[in-house]
This record gives structure tokens, sequence and C-alpha cells, in this order.
């Protein structure tokens, strides 16, 4: 779905793909807030939601995706801080997000911090 220009919201389908492995949303047009139902993605390693129009407090349940990897949250209008119960998840080796520059995110635990420009650093 990556890069098609989709617009709207993330279907409510998508939360019910619970052996999805890989799911990349953006970049896109997607709107709106990630639901708390992306928990029920338990096999998720890759989440990549990137480059949507994502807004609101990113949710604690991300946290009981146990099997990440590799969460990519960044160019995006989230608000508050990533939820430490992201950082906990003990596989998770790579998190991006927008915590660098005026109004951004706060992260305790983010590998590569992005400002509103898309500018990126981390290891």
């Amino acid at each position: 779905m990556q890069g098609n220009s989709f617009t709207g919201t993330i279907p409510d389908f998508i939360y019910g793909l619970s052996n999805l492995q890989v799911l990349r949303l953006g970049p896109n047009q997607l709107s709106g807030s990630l639901s708390t139902q992306v928990a029920n993605l338990r096999g998720l390693v890759h989440l990549s939601i990137e480059g949507l129009n994502l807004q609101g407090s990113i949710p604690v349940a991300l946290g009981k995706l146990t099997m990440l990897e590799d969460l990519q949250l960044q160019d995006n209008s989230f608000t508050g801080a990533v939820p430490v119960q992201i950082c906990d998840i003990s596989g998770l080796n790579d998190l991006w997000a927008d915590c660098k520059g005026p109004g951004s995110l706060s992260c305790s635990c983010c590998t590569h911090c992005c400002d509103n420009l898309g500018n990126c650093n981390g290891p």
C-alpha cells in the first residue's frame, strides 16, 4: 500500500490481519488517528506509517506488538510522547519518530529522530 496516494482513514479490515508481518502504509494521504485496534496485529515485525497525516496521540496499544523490530512513525502530526510501553518492546531495534525540533514528540527510546522537514538523525 506504500506510496499509492490513498486517501481517507486507515481501513478497519487492516486491523484484522493478525498474522501480517510487514505493513507499510506510507507515504500516502491517509488521515485521522491510529486506532487502538492496532494491538490486534500481533504478528507484525515491521510497521511503517510514516508520511501519512495521522494526528492525536500514539496509542499505548502499540506496546502490545511484542514482535516488532522496526517501527516508523515519522512525518505525521502525532502529539505528546512515544508511550514507554513501546520502548519496552525487547526486540525493537529501530524506532523512527518526529522527536527533533519545535513541537516534536517526547521520546526516550527513539533510535532515529526526525524534524518537520524530514531530516532524521540516528545511528
